[in-house]
């Protein structure tokens, strides 16, 4: 009598049992690719799932529907296929046996293409019923988690940045220095037309001269001479005078050494050309001219 009042009691506590069903979340899916979204269920053993009826609903302008499949699953149980009817982005599944289902796990596969990955999106119940409704049904929906990784150039700096990158793959191409992505120079030019060069002209206007030599007072090499002229061509004398006759440092004295010059110097001992003469004929400079003259000229001429 115990056992049976156990087993009474025991199921309708089995046969009010909740079951989760949900579809599995999708990760990495991207545009091109197909993929597989399996829909799950907790435990049906001891549940009499004789059927099951569901809508699914997903998003057509990011996912074509492509089959169902239930090799290998918890619906390959029961004989035949699933009856399936798409419209507009909804699928309405139903499929019964003549066992009931054993087990927990995929209950049947669906195949989606996607064809825009530009943002995530889902695969949702909009019902699912084991039998008539016992046992009673938890859904849960699915996400479809697109790989929107943009593999490129992070830094806005470099040539080739792309703004629309997620994740930097190491390509980032930097200019030369000085120069921008287009191969132009950006800051400026020395002499020789190196960017960013730092020749200079010196003060002949060589590029990158050595300028005035040392000694020199201009670029043509001239020196200064002793007045100080660059190029001139002053020098000073033996006695150290610049542009000088000499004549300070010697012993020698410098005068007319002509008798018969009016500025004779009788002391000088070398002429220095400051003879001033007569008039021609008047010897004797008394503006006269006659025997007077004649005689000194004689005279001169004789030694005396």
């Amino acid at each position: 009598m115990r056992n049976y009042l156990l087993y009474v009691i025991f199921i309708p506590i089995l046969l009010s049992a909740q079951i989760n069903v949900y579809i599995n979340d999708i990760d990495d899916a991207s545009a091109g690719n197909s993929i597989a979204v399996p829909v799950m269920t907790e435990d049906v053993t001891n549940q009499n799932v004789y059927s099951y009826y569901t809508k699914i609903i997903y998003d057509q302008t990011k996912l074509q529907f492509l089959d169902i499949d239930i090799d290998e699953t918890l619906s390959d149980q029961w004989p035949g296929n699933p009856y399936i009817n798409t419209s507009q982005g909804e699928l309405t599944i139903a499929m019964y046996g003549i066992q009931p289902l054993i087990g927990n796990g995929i209950l049947f596969n669906l195949y989606f293409n996607i064809i825009n990955d530009n943002e995530n999106t889902s695969i949702d119940f909009d019902y699912f019923i084991y039998n008539e409704g016992d046992p009673e049904v938890i859904t849960q929906n699915g996400n479809i988690y697109f790989d929107n990784t943009i593999y490129g150039c992070l830094d806005s700096q470099a040539c080739n940045y792309n703004s629309e990158a997620t994740d930097d793959d190491g390509s980032c191409i930097y200019p030369d220095v000085n120069y921008d992505c287009e191969g132009n120079c950006i800051v400026d030019t020395d002499c020789s037309g190196e960017c960013g060069g730092d020749a200079v002209e010196d003060e002949c206007g060589v590029c990158n001269g050595d300028g005035i030599a040392d000694g020199a007072c201009d670029c043509a090499g001239n020196v200064e001479d002793c007045a100080g002229e660059c190029g001139g061509d002053a020098v000073e004398d033996e006695c150290g005078i610049c542009n000088g006759d000499g004549s300070s440092c010697s012993d020698d004295i410098f005068g007319c050494t002509y008798e018969i010059a009016l500025n004779y110097n009788s002391e000088a001992t070398l002429d220095d050309g400051s003879c001033e003469f007569p008039e021609p004929g008047n010897v004797n400079s008394d503006d006269l001219i006659n025997i007077l003259d004649i005689v000194i000229i004689i005279n001169i001429i004789l030694g005396n």
